[in-house]
């Protein structure tokens, strides 16, 4: 059943089917971003929250989601 939703981003009105929280051009972004993100941690292991917040411009509260839904591995 399809749902209507704000998305967590834009606040722009869309329907999703899967519990998506982003419309698709927000989705699209965040996942470029978080992609990104992936590349650089993998050449640049160790490399603090803090540290990727400013350099991509994405607050530290979206990096520490990222974590908490296991997207990136904590070592």
């Amino acid at each position: 059943m399809r749902e209507v939703k704000n998305c967590k981003k834009c606040n722009m009105i869309f329907t999703t089917n899967d519990g998506s929280l982003f419309c698709k051009k927000c989705q699209i972004e965040e996942d470029r971003t978080f992609k990104l993100i992936r590349d650089y941690l993998y050449d640049n292991p160790g490399t603090s929250v803090h540290d990727l917040s400013i350099k991509f411009n994405i607050s530290v509260r979206r990096i520490e989601e990222y974590i908490r839904n296991g997207r990136f591995d904590i070592t």
